[in-house]
């Protein structure tokens, strides 16, 4: 049988190569972002114990565990990765 319908393999090599494109560099941008800022927030208050830095800090640790899942081609964590990403700016 002739059947046109991409296989999930293929699926998520297309999915891979998206997510490697553009999405993950977006990610990795914020991740830098907030770990900037939580460097800054520091350097200035001498602890780490500033309300921003610990919000910030628990951001980060999230965007780290959605950037691992997203490299696991998965469509539904590419948007909840996003969703995650507005909640924190």
């Amino acid at each position: 049988s002739a059947n046109t319908k991409a296989t999930p393999q293929q699926r998520t090599v297309s999915i891979q190569r998206i997510i490697n494109k553009n999405v993950t560099s977006d990610i990795v941008q914020e991740l830098v972002h907030h770990n900037e800022e939580i460097m800054d927030a520091v350097e200035r208050t001498g602890v780490a114990t500033n309300k921003r830095v610990v919000e910030l800090t628990d951001c980060v640790k999230q965007l780290q565990r959605d950037l691992k899942e997203a490299t696991n081609h998965s469509a539904q964590t590419m948007d909840d990765c996003f969703e995650g990403l507005t909640k924190c700016k």
